[in-house]
């Protein structure tokens, strides 16, 4: 398979020649500026309160955290059954490794800050650990989430994220902050391999309020995904989106959206889509909110083939090498569905979606489903209890047609026995599917955690 170069990790060493980044630094820039506005309750913007239920960098699902920052420092044991390294043995089969024990230093700090103008979440987390057999695979994960919302107007809002995350393993602590990310186009719990992943997602967006029932929003995303093996495609490329929406009551509005999306898979395939859709948003019963995006995605994938010449051919011609392109038009309907139900206290969300240019490293341009259910409860003030299931599957489109497909199941515990010290206890359980190839795989932790809070610890 061709794939992309091996790099050396290229943040944040190299991060400053890149123009990508600029707006990372345009949001740590913007937030002094916003410190002396005026007044302005931004959860009341836009056409629907239906958004209102949406969860938001810095909230890990709960309605609002306030304006308050929360920090945690953990130490698990665990167990790992699901490391899938990228190598074959002289037979052609994948290699597996199985039953690894160590320990993990966990870490992390969330929350919000919300002033006259704006408001800024911040979601870090950090996993160190060290398997005890094997210090191969030992190592760290990070993930960032840093959003930035600005209403400098009365006509006008503006929303900028950054999303950074650099992992080897699709489950537990760090992961999560991507698997849960409704606005992240990462899911490391869909990677095929346990190899060095670099993702960055650069957001930003405006929205013009022309009155009181109608908006008009338009943004981009710049994504960038790397691996560390040369047998992966990496990917880049941007997106352009533009949306409409009007107001019909005070829960309900509709509208319609346009995105345009270039991408490069490795050095071989490049695409181009186009996705027109109509939307549905609607806030019921208080608590509940409902969103419904559908239409259709036409792509447009050209994949490029180097071949050596004979060498009589190659003497004639007076080169050795020729270049072929493949080129493949699809048109499928595309969108997504989402239900979620937010109190104080507990949580509830589920979706699916449908649509072009996510990428796990395997086949390149790709028609992905993804769908995930998940619950979340405080009980008694002092325990947490959390439950989520998620599916993915990939179709390559272009000249690679496989599919791969990830099934996965969570289920996790705190109990917060005195103001700072929590129980923490996860299980994850995964399975994986590539052409003939089917496995499965599970992951343990239990740990203690230190967090002073009032409320036991979420993931």
């Amino acid at each position: 398979m061709i794939g992309t170069p091996a790099r050396s990790f290229w943040f944040p060493v190299q991060a400053v020649a890149k123009p990508q980044f600029l707006a990372g630094a345009l949001i740590l820039s913007s937030f002094a500026v916003a410190l002396n506005g005026q007044a302005v309750d931004l959860d009341q913007e836009g056409v629907s309160g239906a958004s209102r239920g949406r969860s938001q960098i810095g909230t890990r699902g709960e309605v609002s955290v306030g304006n308050s920052f929360h920090y945690q420092l953990g130490l698990n044991g665990i167990f790992d059954n699901q490391l899938q390294p990228v190598a074959a043995d002289n037979k052609g089969n994948l290699v597996r490794v199985r039953n690894f024990y160590g320990e993990e230093l966990t870490g992390g700090i969330y929350g919000t800050r919300i002033g006259r103008r704006y408001r800024l979440g911040l979601d870090y987390r950090l996993g160190v650990r060290h398997y005890t057999h094997s210090s191969y695979y030992s190592g760290s994960d990070h993930n960032l989430g840093l959003s930035y919302r600005a209403r400098p107007s009365r006509f006008w809002t503006l929303n900028m994220a950054q999303r950074f995350t650099t992992t080897t393993n699709g489950l537990g602590f760090v992961a999560q902050g991507s698997n849960n990310d409704l606005g992240s186009a990462l899911a490391p719990v869909a990677q095929f391999f346990s190899t060095r992943l670099n993702y960055l997602q650069s957001t930003g967006s405006a929205t013009w309020i022309a009155s009181s029932r109608t908006q008009v929003s338009f943004g981009a995303d710049y994504i960038r995904q790397e691996y560390g093996s040369t047998v992966l495609f990496g990917s880049k490329g941007y997106l352009l989106n533009s949306k409409v929406e009007r107001r019909l009551s005070k829960r309900f509005s509709v509208g319609g959206s346009y995105t345009k999306g270039r991408f490069t898979f490795g050095e071989q395939v490049e695409s181009q889509s186009h996705t027109i859709q109509a939307n549905l948003e609607s806030s019921f019963a208080r608590f509940w909110t409902f969103n419904l995006n559908a239409g259709a995605t036409a792509s447009d994938v050209t994949n490029k083939f180097t071949f050596r010449l004979d060498p009589v051919l190659a003497a004639i011609l007076g080169q050795s090498t020729v270049t072929q392109s493949f080129n493949q038009r699809n048109i499928f309907p595309s969108g997504s569905v989402e239900l979620t139900r937010r109190f104080e206290h507990s949580s509830f969300g589920a979706n699916y979606s449908r649509s072009f240019g996510a990428n796990n490293g395997v086949l390149g341009a790709s028609r992905v489903e993804g769908a995930s259910i998940a619950y979340s409860r405080n009980i008694s003030g002092n325990i947490n209890l959390g439950a989520a299931g998620t599916y993915w599957n990939y179709s390559g489109l272009g000249q690679i047609t496989g599919k791969t497909n990830a099934k996965s199941a969570n289920a996790q515990l705190s109990y917060r026995f005195t103001s700072a010290l929590h129980l923490t206890m996860s299980y994850d359980y995964r399975i994986q599917k590539a052409g003939s190839l089917d496995y499965s795989g599970n992951r343990v932790a239990v740990g203690i955690a230190f967090s002073p809070s009032d409320r036991p610890l979420r993931f």
